[in-house]
């Protein structure tokens, strides 16, 4: 198949908090190693190569007349994928000018539902780009069912990838820099600060004796108001240090409801560690009942988590390890990728058929009746 992904800044991705251009360099470069041709559109001032370990990169602008005239430019394009909600009229566009291309549109967030100011124009957005495209998939389970109910013949649930690595204890690179115990606290937004401010205020508070790693944006005034030589602040950090850190923590505790980012606390889990984590949609069908939810901006539940870490921890590591094979089964990029060809074949052919009771779930690909 010819395959073109449309919507992100491109490949080969800069640094892992590059989310969506780390996960798809993963899929890109796996289906061109397949045989299939891969096409990435790319902003020019993100990356400059032409071609990446087989995959063709295109420059291109975000106008949607530039991206319609290189994409006629392919010879016997079969896919577009688009990657973000912003290009929605670029499915209406495609659709009506290009209708031998099939379109499959993928959401990464809950940007659209979330944000209040912008929340009609998401709206009628991810409308748009679900009434033209042939298929639709969502990362996490809330998405899924906000477009079950209306796209449920064309929608797939396909999670965020994270590439699984072997623990490693006390590697140098940390040994020098960090305590030997910590707990690990992320924040994704940086909205989420005040929430940071009231944790730290329970932690200050409770007898758990655990330096804390702070990790992410954090508001000036945190860093000012708690200093202390038992509170590390590490900033947005990527790559090994960033997976070091996240494979080597005592427990995980994610102050945000993670609507945007899950990498770091997909990554713990997949490693075993501990998890704690804000409640919300994302981060509770993502833990399940492998770790521990607590009420963001609730002094009283956040006590209690802590307690939870100070006399339960066995029985939360042991809970985290036996969750590896299953999260591991849902989240390795390997899966994934298997995952999305499965959905390409599926759009490329246009035929659709009843899947076993069993598979029908968000956690797997629903194959759905069609007529």
């Amino acid at each position: 198949m010819n395959i073109a992904f449309i919507g992100t800044k491109g490949i080969p991705y800069q640094n892992t908090r590059d989310r969506q251009e780390y996960a798809l360099e993963s899929i890109a470069v796996n289906l061109a190693t397949k045989n299939h041709s891969v096409f990435v559109f790319s902003d020019p001032q993100y990356s400059s190569v032409l071609e990446y370990k087989g995959v063709t990169i295109i420059p291109s602008k975000k106008s949607i007349l530039s991206i319609i005239h290189k994409l006629q430019k392919i010879k016997n394009l079969d896919i577009i994928h688009i990657m973000s909600i912003e290009y929605a009229w670029l499915a209406f566009w495609v659709s009506i000018m290009m209708p031998h291309i099939r379109i499959v549109f993928e959401y990464h967030n809950y940007t659209f539902v979330d944000t209040p100011h912008n929340r009609q124009k998401y709206r009628l957005l991810s409308y748009i780009s679900a009434q033209f495209s042939d298929s639709l998939i969502t990362n996490n389970t809330p998405l899924y069912r906000l477009f079950n109910q209306s796209f449920h013949h064309k929608l797939y649930s396909i999670e965020t990838g994270v590439e699984h690595t072997s623990h490693q204890s006390s590697p140098a690179l940390l040994s020098d820099m960090f305590p030997e115990q910590y707990l690990l606290v992320n924040i994704s937004l940086y909205k989420d600060s005040k929430s940071l401010d009231l944790w730290l205020k329970a932690y200050q508070k409770h007898s758990v004796n655990i330096p804390v790693v702070i990790m992410g944006k954090v508001h000036p005034h945190i860093r000012e108001h708690y200093q202390s030589s038992n509170i590390i602040y590490v900033g947005e950090i990527s790559g090994t240090t960033e997976k070091l850190l996240i494979q080597n923590a005592y427990a995980f505790i994610e102050i945000s409801q993670a609507r945007e980012d899950i990498y770091p606390l997909s990554l713990a889990l997949i490693n075993g560690v501990p998890v704690l984590a804000a409640q919300g949609m994302v981060n509770e069908a993502l833990i399940r009942n492998a770790g521990r939810i607590f009420t963001p901006y609730n002094y009283s539940s956040i006590m209690t988590s802590l307690s939870t870490i100070q006399d339960m921890y066995p029985i939360l590591k042991r809970k985290a390890m036996a969750y590896i094979p299953e999260i591991q089964d849902r989240l390795s990029l390997d899966g994934q990728i298997h995952k999305y060809i499965f959905v390409y074949v599926n759009t490329f052919q246009k035929k659709f058929r009843q899947a076993p009771q069993e598979t029908q779930s968000t956690y797997s690909i629903p194959v759905i009746a069609r007529s």
